[in-house]
């Protein structure tokens, strides 16, 4: 048995002549869609107020992820170049012995860590880490938006 297609009653510009206004008739979970609802007005407008919230905030994840792989990948390659220069070496060279090379715990920069922890960190390294959280911290509360009442659709 061949299928036969069978021709619409009206094309769409006259399906859309036929639509008086909108919709009258909410429609709530359970109900069967054989009519023409709508959404209930309290579920539209918690949507009409959530999605610009969350567009401008995924806008800001996605901005604020992109400075974040920028610095931590450019700041060693920039402190690396900034110390090849001529002007800036010797000011690395008395820095050096006093904020990257010490041991961040103690004496232990030789030695391993009690409990195979590995080897402590030097102070370099544990400021670029610190620098990187507070970066973090800032970025993550600076610009969101809220919506309030606090309702997720």
């Amino acid at each position: 048995m061949a299928f036969v297609p069978m021709p619409p009653k009206w094309s769409y510009r006259e399906a859309l002549g036929h639509v008086n206004g909108t919709t009258h008739m909410a429609w709530h979970f359970g109900m069967p869609l054989n009519m023409t609802v709508g959404p209930p007005m309290a579920t539209w407008n918690n949507w009409d107020h959530f999605m610009p919230v969350m567009d401008h905030n995924s806008i800001l994840l996605y901005r604020y992820s992109v400075v974040l792989l920028v610095v931590g990948f450019a700041t060693p390659i920039a402190i690396t170049f900034l110390s090849k220069l001529p002007f800036v070496s010797t000011l690395f060279e008395k820095l050096t012995p006093y904020l990257v090379c010490p041991s961040s715990i103690a004496s232990y920069h030789n030695c391993s860590l009690p409990w195979q922890l590995g080897n402590p960190r030097m102070m370099g390294q544990v400021l670029y880490i610190i620098g990187f959280i507070i970066l973090n911290i800032i970025l993550s509360s600076v610009g969101y938006r809220l919506q309030w009442p606090m309702t997720h659709p």
